[in-house]
């Protein structure tokens, strides 16, 4: 015990065990809110930097060519010409496209003659350049490639239904299917080979076997034109999930299919490459895109950004909600052209202010497995008539600024804290040495520092030590006398402190509002509900929707009242909030006014206390007058 009460009295003890942790404690502290101070300061230049890029990007767009490069195209049928290794396609419009195979763009081609038909299938002479195509009104054509707006020629008008089409360069004949029924034609002689029982749709021809698409199973088919024998092909991961055949075209090595997404099979390797070719044959290759994405790459590079992109929203899709128009990426993360996406709710609803409202708009900063810490930012792309087509993004990882500010941070509490140790260090072998002259006054100033005040300490020598005795002693007596008149100056605080807060109580009293509500839900409530307040106002409402839990239905709650306070701090109408939430009751208590309205059906409902209790859905609302001030609480 007595080593104890040494250690507390001790004032070495107390510099190393108090004061020393005491202050490097303070010290961290003041670094952690510097360290904060900087940071939200770094993330403010951040902001505005995002802002400035996505708008400037935005401006120097070109916003009816943005439109252009994100029309999509559908491809109804195939050929590949086998000697210029090129694939044609022929979009729903009868537009003629030339497929990069490379990218899965189509750029189109300038052959105008076959828009006024409606193009069933196609097939390549390739040893002449001659294009041949069937058409919904039972027509054969030839198109010279060489001379590509040259008229389309009329070879011969059938009296049955045209599916497919190809043509065999090897013994110059044409074979068509019509439906489930496959035809030879050669020169003007139609001969009827077999009837199959699936229709036959996309010919192609290879060593005397005809391959094409059987729609129905959405697989590839062949016939041995030896014997005529039908046989379906079984091709691992082709198509791709979520992804039809619908059109064919082949060389020796692959197979080419893909309405709306280019997709190539290896015929050797059996692997299918699909991810990174542009989405619905939007063209990159096109001297719009590189005037555009070039600047942007530059900006994305001089400015050390981390995406640099534009992009369009998409409804009614059931995984994704955007898709992307330019992307500077390179690498694992570049995102062709046409590539679908999905955002979050809060950037959702940023790019839809951004293109319904003008508004740009800066996210908060989100971590995301894929690509990271981000904060982003976005601005409108207008169109030469001011509308908003599109939505420049610009993202920033800050990991390295959070990963810099921290190690900024450890230097500056390490430099602290060396400075700390050493301050304290020199304090200690200063009052080392003021401390051995008074040893002698060691155990009277411990009692006074057990708490005996009228402790005297009688030291006749020196004569150094006899002054400062009668200075202890007279400590002694004016602490012993300050002690009872704090105790008297407490009761008097104590009592000013109740005065105090009694004071408080009726000044709550008197200056509350004069209406009490309260809220009763049932536990087991299966309808998304609430209630919020914005405003001196109270709003109440209960959706149709339904849940089969609690928990489904708190989190619709709660999205649903994120989505009210967003629209009543912008000062949006609640319209709104009734058009994206299909609601069962809808009401406005107002304070002030004393009257409760139905948004819903328009109507005011009346006075507060004439209306209380009122049912909403599965609630309760209750409101009465306050009485007196146990109905504060």
């Amino acid at each position: 015990m007595d080593f104890l009460r040494k250690i507390k009295l001790s004032f070495v003890s107390v510099v190393f065990i108090i004061l020393l942790p005491a202050i490097i404690l303070i010290a961290s502290g003041m670094a952690i809110l510097n360290y904060q101070q900087s940071y939200d300061s770094i993330l403010e230049g951040i902001n505005k930097k995002l802002l400035s890029i996505s708008s400037v990007t935005a401006s120097f767009i070109d916003g009816d060519d943005h439109e252009i490069l994100a029309k999509p195209k559908n491809m109804t049928s195939f050929a590949y010409d086998k000697t210029l290794k090129k694939l044609y396609a022929v979009d729903k419009n009868s537009v003629l496209y030339y497929i990069n195979t490379n990218k899965g763009a189509g750029k189109e081609l300038d052959v105008e003659v076959l828009a006024g038909y409606h193009i069933n299938d196609i097939s390549v002479d390739d040893k002449n350049s001659i294009l041949y195509a069937i058409t919904s009104t039972n027509e054969l054509l030839s198109l010279d490639l060489n001379k590509q707006n040259t008229v389309v020629e009329l070879e011969q008008v059938f009296e049955f239904e045209l599916n497919g089409l190809v043509y065999d360069s090897k013994n110059k004949l044409f074979y068509i299917s019509s439906k489930n029924r496959l035809y030879e034609i050669q020169k003007d002689k139609t001969t009827l080979l077999k009837e199959y029982e699936d229709d036959l749709h996309s010919l192609n021809i290879e060593n005397g076997i005809i391959y094409g698409v059987n729609r129905n199973l959405d697989s590839i088919f062949t016939i041995t034109l030896k014997n005529l024998n039908y046989k379906n092909v079984k091709t691992k991961d082709f198509p791709v999930e979520s992804s039809k055949l619908h059109l064919l075209a082949m060389n020796k090595k692959n197979f080419f299919a893909g309405s709306n997404h280019l997709m190539i099979h290896d015929r050797e390797k059996l692997q299918t490459s699909h991810e990174d070719f542009a989405r619905l044959y939007r063209d990159e290759t096109s001297s719009k895109y590189k005037k555009h994405i070039e600047p942007m790459t530059k900006i994305k590079v001089a400015l050390g950004l981390t995406y640099h992109y534009t992009f369009n929203l998409i409804y009614n899709h059931p995984e994704n909600n955007s898709f992307y128009i330019f992307d500077v990426n390179e690498g694992n993360e570049y995102t062709p052209i046409g590539s679908y996406d999905s955002m979050d709710r809060d950037d959702l609803l940023g790019a839809e202010d951004v293109l319904l409202r003008d508004k740009s708009y800066i996210g908060e900063v989100k971590l995301w497995d894929k690509w990271g810490l981000l904060k982003v930012a976005y601005a409108g792309i207008k169109n030469k008539e001011g509308k908003i087509v599109a939505v420049a993004g610009t993202d920033i990882d800050i990991s390295i600024i959070k990963a810099k500010t921290h190690e900024a941070l450890i230097h500056s509490i390490t430099i602290g804290i060396v400075a700390l140790v050493l301050s304290i260090l020199a304090f200690y072998y200063i009052a080392i040495k003021i401390l051995k002259p008074i040893t002698v006054l060691k155990t009277s100033a411990l009692k006074i520092a057990a708490g005996k005040y009228d402790e005297k300490v009688e030291i006749k020598s020196p004569l150094e030590l006899t002054e400062l005795s009668t200075d202890f002693n007279n400590m002694s007596d004016q602490l012993t006398n300050r002690i009872k008149n704090f105790k008297q100056y407490g009761a008097e605080v104590k009592d000013k402190k109740l005065n105090k807060k009694l004071f408080k109580k009726l000044f709550l009293i008197s200056h509350v509002q004069n209406v009490k509500i309260t809220v009763e839900d049932l536990e087991n409530a299966i309808n998304p509900h609430g209630i919020i307040s914005f405003n001196n106002k109270y709003y109440a409402w209960v959706a149709k929707e339904k849940f089969d839990t609690p928990l489904e239905m708190c989190q619709k709650s709660a999205i649903m009242a994120d989505a009210l306070k967003h629209l009543l701090k912008e000062n949006e109408s609640t319209d709104i909030f009734m058009d994206v939430f299909e609601l069962e009751q809808f009401i406005c208590i107002d304070i002030e006014k004393n009257s409760i309205d139905d948004l819903i059906g328009k109507t005011k409902l009346g006075n507060c206390n004439k209306i209380s209790p009122i049912k909403v859905g599965e609630m309760n609302i209750k409101i009465s007058t306050i009485k007196d001030e146990n109905d504060i609480n």
